[in-house]
């Protein structure tokens, strides 16, 4: 659930947003329509994998180990490779483990693997992982590309997938962007801005009048999909306040997002409906 820390006057939030939310229903903006929407992530049974030499480096989710489907709220299990320094960090949804590794020519294999001794009876999936991240077994990778998602599996030579990981590229979300329409008001009158910081996980911004920042969460689960939380608003009294409240409830309402052209971004909330169109800067 999220929170919301607004520094505005409870009393005052509570009738501005009200009003909003009514008004919502009579006024729509020019916000540009788009198919993509948080739907939840459905690789391919595998028919369309390649096994290529990919960019392994960075943070992937692990969602398939042996005949298990993982599909957790928290503690997702994940691997991160530092390809620079030959290292990896991972966590099978108990322990964690770290070692080296090598990849080059479709394959990777893990050296020196060493793990914390956590005893968990409830993760099916901790065994399996543990099979594909163990010591001086190489392991063919095949890569999919479905849109922003990435799908790795780990192929043993029998040909018999063992573990499959995902990553999506939301690097067109990153930046700074300025409002270009939002749903539920007419135009944009005051200059509004908002900076997205994918590496901290941080957003913040104008809404033409006061200053927000808060904190992006992106759920593996759900394709492009984002989340807003924990906002805190400044206070100043603001002439156009329709404006400021549509785009804060459109930062809460937001589910996903997608890139539309090169400059564009619309933010969707959970059905894929547009709430906001932002243009990069």
């Amino acid at each position: 659930m999220k929170t919301h820390a607004f520094i505005t006057a409870i009393a005052t939030s509570a009738i501005v947003f009200g009003s909003c939310s009514a008004a919502k229903t009579t006024a729509t903006a020019d916000v540009a329509d788009t198919p993509v929407a948080a739907s939840p992530v459905q690789p391919n049974s595998g028919n369309n994998h390649h096994t290529a030499n990919i960019d392994i480096d960075g943070y992937w989710s692990i969602i398939n180990a042996g005949d298990v489907a993982i599909d957790r709220d928290e503690d997702m299990p994940y691997i991160t490779f530092e390809t620079s320094e030959g290292r990896f960090y991972a966590n099978n949804g108990c322990n964690t483990l770290n070692g080296s590794f090598k990849y080059e020519k479709g394959k990777v294999e893990f050296f020196g693997v060493i793990s914390t001794l956590r005893y968990c009876n409830d993760v099916d999936y901790e065994l399996p992982i543990n099979r594909v991240i163990a010591d001086n077994r190489p392991w063919i990778l095949t890569v999919e590309k479905q849109g922003t998602e990435t799908f790795v599996q780990f192929v043993d030579e029998n040909g018999k997938v063992m573990m499959k990981m995902r990553r999506c590229d939301m690097s067109f979300l990153n930046g700074n962007f300025k409002v270009d329409a939002i749903n539920g008001i007419e135009s944009v009158d005051m200059p509004a801005d908002i900076f997205f910081d994918l590496d901290q996980l941080k957003v913040h911004g104008n809404t033409g009048c006061n200053y927000f920042n808060g904190v992006i969460y992106l759920d593996h689960r759900r394709a492009n999909a984002v989340d807003f939380s924990n906002m805190a608003l400044t206070r100043m009294a603001c002439p156009n306040s329709a404006q400021e409240t549509a785009i804060m409830v459109a930062l809460e309402q937001t589910a996903a997002a997608a890139p539309n052209g090169h400059d564009k971004v619309v933010l969707l909330d959970a059905d894929g409906k547009a709430l906001m169109t932002l243009l990069r800067q």
